[in-house]
This record gives structure tokens, C-alpha cells and sequence, in this order.
């Protein structure tokens, strides 16, 4: 049981990543950059980005500020279906 919540987590960390990845692209914002202004370094954003690590609270709220987007959505199954637009 334990570790299909851990899959799951992890799971959300990549969708989560990913769409910040997406919304930094979009926006036109390098790795370092974005780092810069959300206040974390660029290694640790990178994580972020790739799923291997979740952002805290804080930072979760920075970069949902930053883009105007909640996270939640971003993690949502139609989080996919609207980046195509």
C-alpha cells in the first residue's frame, strides 16, 4: 500500500514539473532566470521540473502568483487538454 502511494506521489511531482516547465517555456523564462525571481536555485528548480522533488508550500505559492495558475489545476488530468489550446 505503501508504495503505490509513493507511485502516485511521485506521478504528481512529474505532472506538476512538467506543467512548470511548460508555463516557464511559455513565458519565455530560462531555468536560471525563473530561479532567480521565485527565489530558489536553479538545481533545485530543476528537480522540481523533473519530478524528483515537490515544491514546498511556499514556493508552490510563488509560482502559482508568478503564472496566475493554481498548482492544483496544473496537476489535473485537464491541465494537458488546455495547454494545447
Amino acid at each position: 500500500m505503501l508504495r503505490t502511494m509513493a507511485i502516485v506521489s511521485q506521478s504528481q511531482y512529474a505532472t506538476e514539473g512538467a506543467a512548470v516547465r511548460d508555463l516557464r517555456d511559455r513565458a519565455g523564462y530560462s531555468l536560471r532566470g525563473l530561479a532567480r525571481e521565485l527565489g530558489v536555485s536553479a538545481p533545485h528548480l530543476s528537480r522540481i521540473e523533473r519530478g524528483l522533488r515537490q515544491p514546498g508550500n511556499a514556493l508552490r505559492k510563488r509560482i502559482e502568483l508568478k503564472f496566475g495558475v493554481p498548482l492544483e489545476r496544473i496537476a489535473s488530468s485537464d491541465w494537458a487538454s488546455s495547454r494545447a489550446a
